[in-house]
């Protein structure tokens, strides 16, 4: 079945993959489980260097020479044109209480092709994970390939045309661990949320009065916690005539936080197949499993592939197009990723939240057949 779309509809489903929700007649599943977020075949080593940067890394091996562990800028000049500086890193140097799913961004002032970012411990080991550029190679990106150790401290270093810098912080304790989540479900607080990018869409989605998302627990383990998601019906419960959408396990070893992803996902949306990249989902449970609070959702949206989805409303499936009229709506598309092409737009939500609901929410298989749902009994593929 091929939905209607608005240009609110539209801005919605290519602004946050859990909105998806609202778009999509299918189910979600990781593309990948071998490392390869660039989706180029290649397996991730951990080494910053898995095609998603330039392929060019920095060999400038000169440290910190005062000795200490703040942001200091290496003076050996690197490139001897270099005209970039770093403006900001985030998380700052010298930060506390970082959540375990942070995303390590430097960013500069003018474009640098050859940066790179590298993440270790405090005794020197590296971590697993992906670098790359983004905002016409401003913006230097590591993301880790797992969540970080809680209560541990790292040094994020960058190796740039003006040489390095390095930051230090500490991630959070995420708490004391729980169990017995599954049957349970959660209303997530969209409208609470910090919408990092694309801007702008936090006021429309405050605006939407009732429209609901929903998640639940299907099942745990001590090691990976499985979930779905669910539409709303208006009044804080689940609309049993919506199919939900299956989550792959994600990872709980961190227990009470949990982290899906980072992994390419895909899952189907009015008949359409639509790709997120790089999605991940972490948040926490609070003691009582009564509420997930300090959840981040980030991904990336190549309009190449969402095309087909929003052709039929534009009248077009040129990304470059796409692109242009998506600029008439506050959002801009950035360098993808994988290759660099400037059709993408990313997705960062923060602080998000999700309060229990009462009586928990069932995994419904297609749309109109729930024992609760009156359109059933006019749906021939439905059997209860």
């Amino acid at each position: 079945m091929t939905r209607a779309f608005s240009s609110k509809n539209l801005l919605l489903c290519l602004s946050l993959p859990a909105v998806l929700l609202a778009c999509s007649s299918g189910k979600l599943e990781g593309k990948d489980d071998t490392g390869d977020i660039g989706g180029d075949g290649a397996t991730d080593d951990g080494t910053g260097d898995d095609g998603k940067d330039s392929g060019a890394t920095n060999t400038d091996t000169d440290t910190d020479t005062d000795g200490d562990t703040d942001a200091d800028t290496d003076t050996d000049g690197g490139g001897g044109d270099c005209d970039a500086m770093v403006l900001s890193v985030e998380p700052d140097d010298g930060d506390t209480d970082v959540n375990l799913g942070s995303t390590i961004r430097f960013t500069l002032s003018d474009a640098d092709s050859t940066a790179v970012v590298t993440l270790a411990s405090l005794d020197g080991s590296s971590v697993s994970g992906s670098s790359w550029l983004s905002d016409e190679d401003t913006v230097a990106v590591f993301q880790p390939s797992t969540a970080l150790a809680a209560g541990a401290t790292y040094v994020a270093t960058l190796d740039y045309c003006g040489g390095s810098e390095t930051a230090q912080f500490t991630t959070l304790d995420p708490g004391t661990p729980v169990s017995g989540l599954v049957g349970k479900g959660y209303l997530v607080d969209l409208g609470s949320a910090t919408w990092v990018e694309p801007a702008g869409v936090g006021d429309l989605i405050s605006g939407l009065g009732d429209f609901e998302m929903l998640l639940g627990v299907a099942a745990e383990t001590d090691s990976t916690i499985t979930m779905f998601g669910a539409t709303g019906n208006g009044s804080g419960g689940q609309d049993t005539c919506a199919p939900t959408i299956d989550f792959p396990p994600a990872d709980f070893s961190s227990n009470p936080y949990f982290q899906l992803g980072p992994t390419d996902m895909a899952f189907d949306a009015g008949g359409y197949a639509i790709e997120i990249s790089n999605f991940r989902l972490g948040a926490s449970f609070n003691e009582t499993a009564t509420r997930i609070e300090d959840g981040t959702v980030e991904g990336e949206l190549d309009m190449r592939v969402l095309g087909p989805l929003v052709g039929d409303l534009l009248g077009t499936t040129d990304p470059a197009t796409i692109c242009s009229y998506l600029t008439f709506l506050g959002v801009t598309c950035s360098s993808c990723s994988g290759d660099g092409a400037s059709y993408c737009i990313g997705v960062e939500i923060q602080d998000v939240v999700a309060n229990e609901i009462g009586g928990g929410l069932d995994e419904i298989d297609q749309e109109n057949c729930h024992e609760d749902c009156d359109a059933s009994a006019s749906n021939p593929d439905c059997t209860l």
